[in-house]
């Protein structure tokens, strides 16, 4: 009669290569995330600085707001809340 199943010698081979496997995957993808978390924050103040410029050349002077409210108010409908990414 044929043998069925897998011996648990195969079994902790395998649990072994994947746990290795998850060993080196885990860091690089968290490298990642990290990367493209700091690219939308660069993407946001590229933003930031160009609507600055745009407020400057309209009214001859900077922002001045103390608060997220002020901000909200100043950019009306374009406002959005955060990205996701950086909850």
């Amino acid at each position: 009669m044929a043998k069925r199943g897998f011996t648990l010698t195969e079994l902790l081979i395998t649990l072994v290569i994947l746990a290795v496997l998850a060993a080196i995957a885990l860091p690089n993808f968290q490298k990642t995330a990290d990367k493209v978390r700091l690219k939308e924050a660069v993407a946001a103040l590229h933003s930031i600085r160009a609507g600055e410029k745009m407020y400057f050349s309209r009214n001859g002077t900077y922002v001045d707001c103390g608060s997220a409210a002020d901000i909200k108010n100043l950019l009306g409908s374009r406002w959005r809340r955060t990205p996701t990414a950086f909850q």
